[in-house]
């Protein structure tokens, strides 16, 4: 099943709650929502994220955890309202999008998936408050994550060889 292509019927829409059901794709429709500022899609069986979720332009949550997610577009840079994005438990290999250029996130979820590298740019999202990134395959860390004004930070089970 997906999240049904006339969702742009619902321009208005500010919080879509489609959680644990058997959502497998969601429609580039989405990006018609304008007014959306939470996406719950968690615990379903989504492979691919539209890359029109970039014109949610009002979105501050993103819930995608628990999918069968490879990969995110790199569409998600252009969600500078984002505050939260919780993408763990997928399997993701990379992050996909410019992190440095979401400036408001404070919290990014990427545990339990098969990340190997964080990349420098990490150093610009100032907000960031917590950074979950256990159970990845990550061995190093950047120089530029010693920026962040963490109070959360996950690294569990990695094969990291020094610590940050």
């Amino acid at each position: 099943s997906s999240v049904p292509q006339y969702i742009n019927m619902f321009s208005q829409l500010k919080d879509l709650r489609a959680s644990d059901n058997s959502v497998a794709m969601l429609s580039s429709n989405i990006g018609r929502c304008k007014m959306l500022t939470a996406l719950d899609l968690q615990r379903n069986h989504l492979e691919q994220v539209p890359p029109a979720i970039g014109a949610c332009v009002a979105l501050e949550k993103l819930w995608l955890s628990s999918n069968r997610l490879a990969s995110l577009p790199f569409t998600l840079s252009h969600l500078g309202a984002l505050k939260t994005l919780r993408a763990d438990k997928n399997k993701l290999t990379e992050f996909g999008f410019n992190i440095g250029r979401l400036t408001n996130l404070t919290q990014l979820r990427l545990g339990y998936n098969s990340i190997k590298e964080v990349p420098e740019t990490i150093g610009k999202a100032m907000a960031l408050r917590e950074l979950g990134l256990e159970c990845n395959r990550l061995e190093a860390l950047p120089p530029a994550i010693g920026t962040l004004k963490l109070d959360l930070l996950k690294l569990d089970q990695n094969p990291i060889k020094r610590p940050p």
